[in-house]
């Protein structure tokens, strides 16, 4: 007897369960013959897509990488090409602005240099020129070759200090080492040097015997051939009338300064009066008499120092004193003067202390202030202890 089978599956349920194990065995292997790239991108269809942007944005960042490197590249460019601009506009607006190195307590005649460097046709002329053996006074030319030698090298110098020791030793026996001196008097001294070494010494009248200034001035610059005179040298009147009989007699003298008194304005003494004795030689008696000083020629350039120093006191006057940028020597005067540079004492005493100077430097209507300290230069205008005041001058509408 057939034993029979307890939930029998019909035909159709078996033929539908090989159906499905045949249709699974043949997507199995279909799945083992795939090549792997192909089955990565069936199950990550969105990858070759991030491969691309990432190629894209590599592609762009190079790109922004190369744009920001070029336009560091003309940064530095530009700013070196501004820098060296700024280093010409320098050398050509300041033109002369080198320190001078402070070796024996020269401080005095140094800023006395630096001063006088700023009268242009003073520089120019002894930084062209050419100086022989002998002067046209007789005397040998060293002090003149010397200062060409500090010219050229203060020119030429481009920031760096210079020295002037070779040139100091033609000033030792009037001012030693390692002292403080006057500046105003070294200015006087250098300035006598220089025309001695190019003018023959012959003495100026000042007798009354001049028909008037003009003749004069021509009297005293007949012989002479200093650049010191052509620039810094003035003339004075001293007229002196009788009470008794009227009689005027003027006697004319050169100067190269004119002191200022410590006042509280600036007054620029181109006319004074007084009273005193005078042997009058038309009454052959001494007579009372009344005195005018006046200034028949003025200089191209002005010197002005402060009477600083007290007489009744022996010290020094430190007081801030006022003066302008320029000024009219006169109300008749065709002339007018600006201020070129100054000479600062900084100390309590003019035996001692220390000098500095403030120079006006550059071309017409381009020019800078420059404090000069030894061999410390940089800019900046004068600081309120001007001892010495030099003033260039220019025709009224000029």
């Amino acid at each position: 007897m057939k034993r029979t089978l307890s939930n029998p599956l019909c035909p159709k349920i078996l033929n539908c369960r090989r159906l499905k194990l045949k249709r699974k065995r043949t997507n199995l292997t279909k799945n083992s013959q795939t090549p792997l790239s192909s089955t990565s991108s069936s199950q990550n269809p969105h990858k070759p897509l991030k491969k691309r942007q990432l190629k894209e944005q590599a592609k762009k960042s190079e790109e922004l990488l190369a744009s920001v490197e070029k336009l560091v590249s003309l940064q530095v460019e530009e700013r070196a090409i501004v820098a060296v601009q700024n280093k010409e506009e320098k050398i050509r607006m300041l033109e002369v602005t080198e320190g001078i190195k402070n070796q024996y307590l020269d401080c005095f005649m140094i800023a006395s240099l630096q001063a006088l460097f700023s009268v242009r046709e003073f520089f120019e002329y002894y930084f062209e020129g050419d100086f022989g053996e002998k002067g046209s006074g007789g005397e040998g030319m060293e002090v003149s070759r010397e200062l060409h030698q500090v010219c050229k090298k203060y020119k030429r110098a481009r920031g760096k200090c210079i020295s002037v020791k070779r040139f100091r030793k033609y000033f030792n026996g009037d001012f030693d080492n390692y002292k403080q001196h006057d500046a105003c008097q070294f200015i006087l001294h250098l300035f006598e040097k220089l025309q001695k070494e190019h003018s023959p010494e012959t003495p100026f009248s000042q007798s009354s015997g001049h028909a008037n200034s003009i003749e004069a001035w021509e009297s005293y610059t007949e012989d002479l051939h200093s650049i010191i005179d052509k620039l810094f040298v003035g003339m004075s009147k001293t007229t002196f009338t009788c009470h008794s009989c009227s009689n005027s007699t003027s006697i004319y003298e050169e100067f190269k300064t004119i002191p200022l008194q410590c006042t509280s304005t600036f007054t620029f003494p181109f006319y004074e009066t007084s009273t005193s004795e005078f042997n009058c030689s038309t009454c052959a008696d001494i007579t009372s008499c009344s005195i005018t000083n006046t200034i028949s020629h003025y200089p191209s350039y002005l010197l002005l120092p402060f009477q600083r120093l007290d007489p009744f006191i022996s010290s020094k006057i430190t007081k801030s004193l006022p003066f302008p940028s320029s000024f009219s020597p006169s109300p008749t005067s065709s002339l007018n003067y600006s201020l070129l540079s100054t000479i600062n004492h900084h100390g309590f005493s003019l035996e001692g202390g220390h000098y500095t100077a403030a120079c006006r430097r550059g071309k017409s209507g381009e020019e800078k202030w420059m404090q000069c300290d030894d061999a410390h230069v940089e800019e900046g205008e004068t600081d309120g202890d001007e001892y010495v005041l030099l003033y260039g001058s220019r025709r009224k509408g000029g």
